[in-house]
């Protein structure tokens, strides 16, 4: 079936009852009305279909089309599941589910159904579409740009590989091509909402702020239900210094999407920008020098751990909850989870204890970025690095901030074993022996600065269960 994105004609209307027709007759009418643009009749065609149990892979990959098209993420990776069930070697199957779960978030496996997909068919254009976003989503530029260039080359016509080919040549400083890319996306589909958006920051970071403006809301008046888009009007507001309509715009984008947490910091800053006057970059710079010298890092403090907590967090590992991920970590024998965004009724109290000490620590106010706990086995080694990428959220904002970690230790495992493990820091990422080396305990709490490298070693049978946060002090 072909027609996918083409302008919708009128809706047809039906004069008769749909489950007065065959089945076969239903599929070819379905496949029809999508064809021809018909969203809401093809929507209710397949909906009857797969309520009556009809095992057919096209219907499935279909309907998880539409419902991905209007933000059902998890009802469409349910049908494109179902459809890779019916006929294993349907290749648009396993390339439309590896790009929903890519919009859910797990990159892992996305990219495994994805490169499963050009496997089976190298001509794929949506599969190579889709891995070029994920791997520029995981900072491998180079190898982005070469999928979607491929993609291009299956497809010339593909409006959306040029909108992500544009953020690639962002990712790459490589603003003018960017440039370039987005109004090629645009030419081909002057609808898209993306292209619009991507356009107007490329615009922002050239310093074309007008230009930028009017393609934001260009964006905007496509499709007004995108919060990235009122989020992308605000941060250009903000490079316009214009404080009000930023705060009222990344309003509009958390109202949409509350769950965003780049859109409960932006807000959260915002607000704190508005009402306590630090926009003067002098304070700014008289600020950080205050805190920079009156703290010597690692800081290091103890609370008292709940028992109960760790019972808690070991029920919460069995949860299906998001995975914390990040490559530079290394291999761990155990596993990170999501934690304060996945499960605030368990964690809640211990949120409010570690949001309370660190404000006291920086006299600031404070937002948790993203949390997590890791459970340890022995013999777990993970190797030098830093948390700064969880925390350069927007690079191109100029905005007065520090960004730290913090580790808080449940239980350290077997800290009287011969080589217990222990947390190093190095002076910088080429440091090859450590400057800092702390042996932890139980109940200890290390707040360091996001950007500094360390690594970790555990030798013990027991396992050793950690809590981390990413935070800003703002």
């Amino acid at each position: 079936m072909k027609g996918f994105g083409e302008k919708a004609k009128p809706k047809k209307k039906l004069n008769y009852q749909i489950n007065k027709l065959k089945y076969q007759q239903i599929v070819n009418e379905a496949f029809k009305c999508h064809s021809e643009g018909n969203i809401d009749e093809a929507k209710k065609y397949y909906q009857y279909l797969v309520k009556e149990g009809i095992q057919n892979a096209d219907v499935f990959n279909n309907y998880g089309v539409i419902l991905k098209e209007i933000g059902q993420y998890k009802e469409a990776e349910i049908c494109f599941r179902k459809s890779i069930e019916i006929n294993p070697k349907d290749d648009k199957s396993y390339a439309n589910l590896g790009g929903i779960l890519k919009e859910l978030d797990q990159f892992e496996e996305a990219e495994l159904y994805i490169r499963k997909s050009i496997i089976m068919n190298p001509k794929n254009e949506i599969a190579y579409l889709n891995l070029g976003s994920i791997l520029m989503k995981n900072q491998y530029i180079k190898e982005a740009e070469i999928s979607i260039n491929k993609a291009i080359e299956l497809c010339p016509d593909l409006s959306e590989a040029y909108s992500i080919l544009s953020l690639i040549l962002v990712d790459d400083d490589r603003l003018e091509e960017a440039k370039l890319s987005a109004y090629k996306a645009i030419k081909l589909n002057p609808k898209s909402h993306n292209a619009h958006s991507n356009l107007g920051i490329i615009l922002r970071d050239l310093g074309e702020l007008e230009e930028a403006e009017l393609s934001i809301k260009k964006a905007i008046e496509i499709d007004p239900k995108i919060a990235n888009c009122y989020k992308n009007l605000s941060l250009l507001n903000y490079a316009k210094k214009n404080i009000d309509e930023s705060l009222k715009n990344i309003e509009k984008a958390n109202a949409i999407d509350p769950i965003s947490l780049d859109n409960k910091l932006l807000l959260a800053i915002l607000k704190q920008r508005k009402y306590i006057k630090i926009n003067d970059s002098n304070n700014r710079k008289d600020n950080k020098s205050s805190i920079e010298t009156n703290i010597d890092y690692p800081i290091i403090l103890n609370r008292p751990v709940d028992k109960n907590l760790i019972k808690s967090l070991y029920k919460i590992k069995s949860l299906d909850l998001n995975r914390f991920t990040d490559p530079s970590f290394g291999k761990a024998r155990g596993s990170d989870y999501e934690l304060f965004q996945d499960n605030e009724k368990i964690t809640g109290d211990l949120k409010k204890d570690l949001v309370c000490i660190t404000q006291k620590i920086f006299n600031s106010d404070v937002f948790f970025r993203d949390s997590f706990f890791t459970i340890l086995e022995g013999d777990s080694i993970i190797k030098k690095h830093n948390h700064i990428g969880n925390l350069d959220m927007f690079p191109n904002l100029d905005l007065w901030k520090q960004k730290y970690s913090l580790v808080y230790y449940l239980s350290v495992g077997d800290q009287d074993c011969k080589y217990p493990g222990s947390l190093k820091f190095y002076q910088d990422k080429n440091s090859i022996k450590s400057n800092s080396e702390i042996l932890p305990t139980e109940g200890m709490i290390i707040i360091f600065p996001a950007d500094r490298y360390h690594s970790v070693k555990y030798n013990g049978k027991k396992d050793r269960i950690i809590i981390g946060v990413n935070f800003y002090s703002i």
